[in-house]
């Protein structure tokens, strides 16, 4: 798994977020879970198993990315059509 290939396959589903987790996971959804809080970045530290220098989350710790071309919650811009949301538990 990496996070490219996470975000394109949420994208292709039509759904705006996209989060790999421990190192291998990918889930995507349209909106974030309730209770769902931005935690410390080094929780999200695991490599990702398709890509080692890039992070992938970690135990129960999702590396969330939110996509400004599909429809959905807004946040602020950022490069590209995926935005780096930081690490949330």
């Amino acid at each position: 798994m990496t996070n490219q290939k996470c975000t394109q396959f949420c994208f292709a589903k039509g759904l705006p977020y996209a989060g790999t987790e421990y190192s291998s996971q990918c889930f995507c959804g349209s909106q974030l879970a309730t209770g769902g809080v931005e935690a410390a970045a080094a929780d999200c530290s695991m490599a990702c198993g398709g890509n080692g220098t890039q992070p992938c989350g970690g135990p129960n710790r999702l590396t969330l990315w939110k996509s400004s071309q599909v429809t959905g919650p807004s946040v602020n811009p950022g490069t590209g059509n995926w935005t780096s949301i930081g690490c949330y538990s």
